[in-house]
């Protein structure tokens, strides 16, 4: 019978099909399906990697779940993963971020020995050219620097986007790592996406943004309710989205237009200078810039930070 049913592949001995199911099936019979593989790997996860790299994980990966979660590690193959990437995420950023969370998961599970190859990596990529980095207008900023004290998040949003630092840095930033009177924010390697401490200058608009606001101890943000605190501040100030990373983007881009100093934007960014200059070269023009760099607070009578001065729109 077993004999019968190869018939119809002529190049293929007993003794193949039979390996192939024992590395395909049976030497996994005892592993989790997709759904509890994960949860299982969550858990394991959690307290070991920064609370937001976790939680952004779960969300991929439960995504995932959702249509492949009854099944095992070795019953999904690469065109499946392609076709499930090709429905879930149209934004080239966004399949991207699907497939390498997918490739994450599997690796995990071949570590764990739940399969033995990894069909994710398999699966095709998007060949599609990435949108722009989005940036805040001159005028954006304005007005989401007027509101964001009233969130308690004018500290997050200048040095996101005046020092570049990653929100995953700024939400285990605590204040004893600022030092105004040398001007740096010390990043440890702990907190780092590179896991390598660097030591981030603060210029002389963040310093003026941030000097009425330092304190001597503490979390520099809540991170307990940040996206519905952003969410009222988004709202507040106008703006129609927040587009990912757009403060860092933000920096990156005013930063390289106004310095003209890859290595220096890089460093202080924590990227390689090849990624800073592929993706923040001639984003935004030099009078932009020179606005954006020129932006300071106003006092009123009671020496509370109120709206800046009127800046030039971008």
């Amino acid at each position: 019978e077993c004999y019968k049913l190869l018939a119809s592949y002529p190049d293929a001995s007993l003794r193949e099909a039979v390996e192939y199911y024992i590395s395909r099936k049976a030497q996994y019979a005892a592993a989790p399906a997709v759904a509890d593989g994960v949860e299982q790997i969550v858990s394991e996860l959690t307290g070991k990697r920064g609370q937001r790299t976790v939680d952004n994980l779960r969300w991929y990966w439960r995504k995932f779940a959702a249509d492949f979660g009854s099944r095992g590690f070795t019953e999904i193959e690469a065109d499946q993963i392609t076709a499930w990437l090709d429905r879930t995420a149209s934004h080239p950023t966004t399949r991207h971020n699907y497939r390498r969370a997918v490739v994450h998961l599997f690796n995990t599970a071949i570590t764990k020995k739940w399969c033995v190859e990894n069909p994710a990596a398999k699966s095709r990529k998007d060949d599609s050219l990435p949108p722009e980095p989005e940036v805040f207008t001159v005028a954006e900023l304005t007005s989401v620097l007027t509101h964001a004290d009233d969130y308690g998040l004018l500290p997050y949003i200048v040095l996101g986007t005046f020092c570049g630092i990653r929100v995953s840095e700024l939400t285990r930033l605590e204040w004893s790592k600022i030092n105004l009177v040398e001007r740096t924010v010390t990043i440890e390697a702990t907190t780092t996406k590179t896991k390598t401490r660097r030591v981030v200058t603060l210029n002389d608009t963040a310093v003026t943004w941030l000097t009425p606001h330092v304190q001597k101890s503490g979390d520099v943000v809540q991170a307990l309710g940040l996206r519905e605190q952003l969410h009222k501040l988004r709202t507040a100030a106008g703006l129609k989205h927040w587009p990912i990373n757009v403060m860092r983007h933000s920096f990156g881009s005013y930063a390289l237009s106004a310095w003209h100093d890859v290595a220096r934007v890089s460093y202080q960014m924590g990227n390689s200078p090849q990624i800073c200059k592929r993706h923040y070269e001639q984003i935004v023009t030099k009078s932009a810039a020179a606005a954006f760099w020129a932006l300071r607070p106003a006092a009123d009578a009671d020496g509370k930070i109120v709206p800046m001065q009127k800046a030039v729109n971008a």
